[in-house]
């Protein structure tokens, strides 16, 4: 198996196979570029995970019944850059990335 080269920071889909990737999960881009638009959208971290992975817990949130149309208007009252999410999965994603990197801030 190879060795991850990032570690997942946030949920996220990847759009080569359309695996779920969750939290502290190792993750190999397919290129610098892949790589940089994921961190960029807060997805992913440089660097192999330090603890052995494992799937957290499902998350529900207030985010987990809304619709594409109710996630895009929810993103857009929260003032949050969803990028180029389009999928349900995807702008949930970045709205919890976003919302946890506010919360860090």
């Amino acid at each position: 198996m190879k060795e991850h080269t990032h570690t997942v920071t946030a949920e996220m889909v990847d759009i080569r196979d359309n695996s779920r990737h969750f939290p502290g999960a190792g993750f190999t881009p397919a290129d610098e570029g892949h790589a940089a638009r994921l961190i960029k959208a807060g997805c992913l971290k440089e660097g192999a995970p330090k603890q052995a992975e494992s799937k957290p817990a499902e998350i529900v949130d207030d985010l987990t019944d809304l619709t594409v149309a109710q996630l895009k208007e929810k993103a857009k009252a929260e003032e949050i850059d969803t990028g180029d999410a389009r999928s349900k999965p995807d702008l949930q994603a970045a709205i919890r990335a976003a919302r946890l990197a506010k919360a860090s801030s």
